[in-house]
């Protein structure tokens, strides 16, 4: 295998039967990604000093029903979610063992699903260095989880405290795996401090997602919204912003766990 890849896995699935999914499940995908890998997996993820991976939300048809902060899943509800590896030590293990799943079963809290298909794409250096110029860059992000904030640690914040540096610190660090070449982080800061964020077309709410552990219930806060940048954006940062549809954001262990939708133009 060529070194240097982004793989990515998406896992359609398909319940068996009536059940409930918690509006956050990402502590459940994450214990389906580490049971996958086995020791081996677990053992590489723990090595390196970030996390090569991510992992997002099941995504579900529009018309399923949410109740009690939860999907109320039927037979017929078919879904998927994404999960990207960025070390090649566990890609290897990875592209093998979530092949052997297909057709399988995964539990996934208290729902079982079937697994209806296993979808690999790899993403290598041809991935980069195709990109013209761009003025704009819009981004829609929904995020169970804080941003990283000025003092390094999540944090909810409002729309002109949100750092276009840390929404693509994840990308960041898939980028310096997969391109051949390094951006520090004094360079990405360099980069998006160039841009201007436009305040009048960009908005930001804070969100609430209940959840339960151990019977006591957590309260996860987060952000959704659309954040609207200006300036010029050489083909580096360009590289990140389409990596950031892949990795998603995140902080901390959570990294990856919220989904970007991103655009140049």
């Amino acid at each position: 295998m060529m070194k240097n890849i982004l793989l990515s896995v998406r896992v359609t699935v398909r319940p068996f039967e009536r059940c409930t999914l918690p509006l956050t499940h990402g502590q459940f995908l994450q214990k389906v990604l580490f049971d996958t890998l086995g020791s081996t997996g677990k053992e590489l993820h723990d090595r390196k000093e970030y996390r090569p991976f991510s992992v997002w939300g099941i995504s579900l048809p529009p018309s399923t029903k949410i109740k009690d902060h939860a999907y109320q899943l039927e037979p017929f509800h078919s879904g998927y979610f994404d999960v990207v590896f960025f070390y090649e030590e566990l890609i290897n293990i990875a592209a093998s063992r979530w092949k052997k799943l297909e057709r399988g079963v995964l539990r996934i809290g208290s729902c079982a699903f079937k697994v209806t298909k296993i979808s690999l794409m790899y993403k290598g250096t041809q991935f980069f260095g195709h990109n013209r110029d761009a003025q704009t860059l819009d981004i829609a992000l929904k995020s169970p989880y804080h941003i990283v904030g000025e003092d390094g640690f999540g944090e909810l914040l409002e729309v002109g405290q949100v750092r276009l540096a840390n929404i693509l610190e994840t990308p960041r660090k898939a980028y310096n795996h997969i391109s051949g070449s390094e951006m520090s982080r004094e360079t990405l800061l360099e980069k998006c401090n160039a841009l201007t964020l436009k305040k009048d077309r960009s908005k930001l709410v804070h969100i609430r997602f209940p959840y339960y552990k151990n019977g006591k219930q957590i309260i996860k806060k987060g952000h959704k919204g659309k954040l609207v940048f200006q300036g010029t954006m050489d083909s580096q940062l360009i590289d990140l912003v389409k990596l950031s549809n892949f990795v998603g954001v995140g902080h901390g262990r959570t990294y990856g766990l919220g989904k970007v939708y991103a655009r140049v133009r």
